[in-house]
């Protein structure tokens, strides 16, 4: 698959291409790691330029959004490099608030991968109310 990568004036970490060369996210919602997708290039921006008194001392670039509220993805850079991946949620009386840091990109798609169960399990229930998704595990195993 032929990607187009974002430049976002940093190195990256390579989980963020690897994961939309293989079609597990991509730049539109309702896309496989739903409730998650990256940013278009238009759409990528410096938190500080939108919310300059916002409470992060080192720049944040947003690469993510949640399409279900205002949480938003950022690299926080350091020299160029990515240090971590924050949440932040913006809009608010602050500008924005920090929700969550993940000292990796791979830990944020951890946290990202719970979101997507939540999700799941949310509109799987809206669409089957007769099931039961709470499955106790010793009964889902014939264990007593």
């Amino acid at each position: 698959m032929n990607t187009i990568i974002p430049d976002f004036g940093v190195s990256v970490p390579c989980g963020y291409a690897w994961l939309l060369e293989r079609g597990l996210i991509n730049f539109e919602p309702f896309c496989g790691l739903q409730p998650w997708h990256y940013l278009k290039r238009d759409r990528i921006l410096l938190v500080q330029e939108r919310w300059p008194q916002g409470p992060s001392i080192r720049p944040l670039i947003v690469f993510a959004k949640r399409q279900d509220n205002d949480d938003m993805a950022c690299f926080e850079v350091d020299s160029k490099c990515v240090v971590a991946v924050v949440i932040i949620h913006g809009w608010t009386s602050n500008g924005y608030d920090i929700v969550a840091r993940y000292e990796s990109f791979w830990d944020w798609v951890k946290a990202v991968v719970e979101d997507v169960r939540e999700w799941c399990e949310l509109a799987y229930n809206n669409n089957h109310p007769q099931a039961n998704h709470k499955h106790d595990r010793k009964s889902c195993h014939g264990n007593k």
